[in-house]
């Protein structure tokens, strides 16, 4: 029964990395792409 329970939460905590692998680099792209346009707007406002 331990083991069993072991190997599912060893699953889980797999499929969370791989999750958070997927997501993350989405999120970081879509931040940097959101730094970027604020800061060519605000260079245009300074402009």
């Amino acid at each position: 029964m331990k083991n069993g329970l072991k190997k599912e939460y060893r699953a889980l905590i797999k499929i969370k990395n791989q999750l958070k692998v997927m997501i993350i680099p989405k999120f970081s792209i879509d931040f940097n792409l959101l730094r970027k346009t604020k800061f060519s707007q605000n260079n245009l406002f300074l402009r």
